[in-house]
């Protein structure tokens, strides 16, 4: 094996390609967890008529982690399940902050036994508190029609 140039400069090449790997996951990792790159602000856009601003502040409240670590699926997650918001799009912007765009459903009937039917045909749960539930057209019929 010591006599053959070209084995060893293989194994040479996969000793550093190993090393090459093991030094960016290191750095991967120090990027991930470095308080070098902290979450300064949260910006929340959108038109919200119905969705309480304090309930999705305090949502906001559990985001953790830097720049690069935060999990913005788990927040679109935890965003969407606030009672009025329909979709959540959310976007890193450089250096320190995180943007977040809410589109709120918009009631156009009422579905059967207590649910809401948005503009889109879709079911939704949320508490119409202003007495606007009587004015909207009453759906019934089967599961999923």
């Amino acid at each position: 094996m010591w006599d053959n140039p070209r084995l060893l400069n293989a194994a040479a090449n996969a000793l550093i390609g190993l090393a090459a790997l093991i030094f960016a996951y290191a750095a991967l990792q120090l990027l991930l967890r470095s308080p070098l790159f902290p979450l300064h602000e949260i910006v929340v856009r959108g038109e919200l008529k119905h969705a309480n601003r304090e309930e999705i502040a305090s949502t906001m409240d559990g985001v953790g982690g830097n720049f690069f670590a935060t999990d913005l699926a788990a927040v679109r997650e935890r965003l969407e399940q606030v009672a009025w918001v329909r979709r959540v799009d959310l976007r890193r912007i450089w250096p320190d902050r995180i943007e977040v765009t809410l589109e709120e459903h918009v009631a156009f009937a009422r579905w059967g036994g207590g649910g809401l039917v948005n503009t889109f045909g879709e079911l939704f749960a949320a508490p119409l508190n202003d007495g606007s539930e009587l004015k909207l057209p009453l759906f019934a019929g089967p599961a999923g029609s």
